[in-house]
């Protein structure tokens, strides 16, 4: 795996996206992370914190793996401390440690933040 922000949307990564809410023509306009992060606050502002509430709500239904997607995406997209807050005392880190797959190549995407 490539591990850009293509490949990222492709996986399970952008299953994440989709769940916390940004809309499918803000993701096909995002070409480098910056803009998906530009994109994601911006969305959490107009929803008047839509992302976080949607965060909040998937991470207790998420497998092990998807949460540690999600808290790597939220540390991406500017969001480090709703992850840290979701994590808990078990830190953020702990749980990224655990993932394999499909799931680990997110994370490091993430992580890498490589856009092409």
């Amino acid at each position: 795996m490539n591990l850009t922000l293509l490949d990222f949307l492709a996986g399970p990564g952008g299953e994440l996206v989709r769940r916390l809410g940004l809309p499918a023509d803000l993701i096909a306009g995002c070409s480098c992370w910056a803009r998906l992060t530009a994109a994601a606050i911006a969305h959490n502002s107009r929803t008047d914190g839509g992302v976080w509430r949607a965060a909040e709500r998937l991470f207790g239904v998420l497998s092990s793996g998807e949460r540690a997607v999600l808290l790597a995406l939220l540390g991406a997209l500017d969001f480090s401390s709703l992850a840290d807050q979701l994590a808990g005392r078990a830190g953020t880190w702990t749980l990224l440690d655990v993932t394999h797959g499909r799931h680990r190549d997110a994370v490091a995407a993430c992580i890498l933040r490589r856009d092409s």
